[in-house]
């Protein structure tokens, strides 16, 4: 990568470490890379503190040790987490072939919390999934999860809806984002990473 970009690393700032599940790696694979990528690429040269982006699965959420976050919490980076959550509903669940459960759903969004108010350095965030053929009750389990959250950690913590990849019209989805937005406290957007 230095090689590739040459003198034009300079104007970068962020480092996308890993693919679906990086948080599943090594805790010292992960120290390891955020560490020699930090010296190699030459983020020290910049003015700003240069980001670090990570995915992760409630289940690598739930398994991390306190010390994989006081570690990247010391990284010389502030850190995105993108939790993929999915759904507090149990049918939904299994509809999206997701061997979780309603409570584990539970666990790693009150560790995501728990992490947001008390890592200065890291924010993780979390994805949901809307579209059409969704129940009713995979939206109030939505709404409901969302609204009981401690007020200490808004501002931190965004929540991303994002649409089936076989959801015919997502423009059509728009309404349901403004639905849960309203219903709750937190920063709700949606997931653009597919077009609209």
């Amino acid at each position: 990568m230095k090689a590739f970009y040459g003198r034009n690393l300079e104007n970068y700032n962020a480092l996308f470490l890993g693919n679906h599940d990086a948080l599943a790696a090594d805790d010292e694979i992960i120290s390891f890379s955020a560490s020699k990528a930090y010296e190699d690429l030459g983020f020290a040269l910049n003015s700003d503190p240069p980001l670090l982006f990570l995915f992760g699965s409630a289940d690598s959420l739930l398994k991390a040790k306190d010390q994989l976050f006081e570690d990247i919490n010391n990284f010389p980076f502030y850190t995105y987490i993108n939790i993929g959550l999915e759904s507090v509903d149990p049918p939904t669940l299994k509809f999206l072939g997701k061997p979780l459960s309603k409570s584990s759903i539970e666990e790693a969004f009150k560790k995501m919390l728990h992490i947001n108010a008390n890592y200065g350095n890291i924010e993780i965030t979390a994805n949901f999934v809307i579209g059409e053929g969704l129940s009713a009750e995979h939206y109030q389990s939505l709404k409901n999860l969302l609204r009981d959250a401690p007020s200490a950690t808004w501002g931190k913590g965004v929540i991303y809806l994002s649409p089936l990849i076989d959801s015919p019209k997502k423009r059509e989805l728009l309404p349901l984002v403004t639905e849960v937005k309203n219903a709750i406290s937190m920063p709700v957007y949606m997931y653009l990473i597919q077009r609209l």
